[in-house]
């Protein structure tokens, strides 16, 4: 009897590891799922996706509907929200539906943040009508989706009540599906009757696990949001009207800089930016463009206030630079393969040590310096 007891205590075990989803997620597991679905998502469109949030904003949702819009801010920083990119739309269910946000396919991350706050209001009231949201973004999907280009569609629900008017959303659940959506269900507080439900309407990530996350309270939702922001992202830089950068951007001659949106990790503000080769500098107290000094580079168009240093021993031929190919070896430096300045896989080499002259030592001495000549060479031509 107590070796079948042992048995069933394992056999439990083995499925509580195969069906994670099982038992209750603890804070971090849901967050780190969360934020794995959101690189996922990004990954797989090859950067094309139609996202739609479909927003609760009844009466029970009161003052934390603020708290819902931070979500989708930070949801976001996983995506670089341009025109050959990912494009938002935001869908809100009350007794009704409005879209404040349509999905548009020329916009820009910048633009939308401004969007969110200033055309999407805090103020809530009125019944669940869910059915009413999930039928729009169907609709949604169907008139503005990007399928010809590729696009990956992507609907996040958001609710932290039982649907109380409208019917019940399962049929535009499955229409949903049929037009290829991914389906993520957030749910908030423990009031929901229907809770196990609205979660199994949720589509399965790369894991196979239900994208289903029951959030307990508003705070948690904002914490879970903020553990998401965590990961290394590239930077991509957009150009914009310059107008939106007011009177920040210097504007004369060589140091001119332009107005740019970084779309994929900031918060929707506006700045200056530099072609590659150079950086950003405050020029009569304006934000302008210098090159990059000698020993450094910058590949691509960016906001940063420096460029990067070539690698020890490396110096570049001219300023401006735009690549790390165009770092050679410096003085004092040399590729010993082919006595060059250009690097040996990355590296170079010095040319000789403190006390090494200009012919090479005995090598029964076992000193192994190289000729000088080499980098005095060099120096006189850097």
């Amino acid at each position: 009897m107590a070796e079948v007891k042992v048995m069933l205590i394992f056999a439990v075990l083995a499925l509580i590891c195969l069906f994670p989803g099982n038992r209750a997620l603890t804070f971090r597991e849901k967050a780190s799922q969360v934020k794995l679905d959101a690189q996922w998502i990004d990954a797989k469109a090859n950067d094309v996706v139609d996202l739609i949030f479909v927003m609760d904003r009844s009466g029970s949702v009161g003052r934390n509907f603020p708290k819902a819009k931070t979500f989708v801010k930070d949801f976001l920083d996983y995506f670089s929200i341009a025109p050959q990119h990912t494009q938002v739309g935001v869908v809100l269910f009350d007794n009704g539906v409005s879209n404040p946000l349509p999905l548009t396919h020329n916009n820009h991350k910048c633009k939308f943040m401004g969007q969110l706050e200033r055309d999407v209001p805090n103020t809530v009231g009125g019944l669940t009508n869910a059915y009413a949201g999930l039928e729009f973004a169907v609709n949604l999907l169907r008139k503005n989706s990007r399928k010809n280009f590729g696009a990956f569609p992507v609907v996040v629900f958001i609710t932290d009540g039982d649907y109380n008017v409208g019917g019940n959303p399962l049929p535009q659940v499955e229409a949903l599906k049929r037009e290829g959506a991914l389906l993520i269900i957030i749910t908030i507080g423990n009031n929901l009757r229907r809770k196990a439900e609205i979660l199994g309407w949720a589509s399965k990530d790369n894991r196979n696990q239900p994208m289903a996350f029951p959030i307990e309270n508003f705070d948690q939702f904002a914490h879970l949001a903020h553990y998401i922001h965590k990961g290394s992202q590239t930077s991509k830089f957009l150009p914009i009207d310059d107008a939106e950068c007011g009177n920040k951007c210097d504007k004369a001659g060589a140091s001119a800089s332009a107005c740019v949106c970084d779309t994929l990790a900031s918060r929707g503000q506006p700045t200056c930016g530099c072609d590659p080769g150079q950086h950003v500098k405050a020029i009569n107290g304006k934000d302008g463009c210098v090159n990059c000094p000698l020993g450094f580079y910058q590949e691509e168009k960016n906001i940063f206030r420096s460029c990067k240093s070539c690698p020890k021993g490396q110096t570049t031929h001219a300023p401006r630079s735009a690549d790390i190919s165009q770092c050679v070896c410096g003085p004092g430096f040399w590729n010993p393969i082919d006595k060059s300045r250009n690097p040996h896989k990355g590296q170079c080499s010095r040319a000789c040590s403190v006390k090494a002259s200009t012919l090479y030592p005995s090598a029964a001495k076992g000193r192994g310096f190289i000729d000088c000549d080499m980098s005095e060479r060099f120096s006189a031509t850097t």
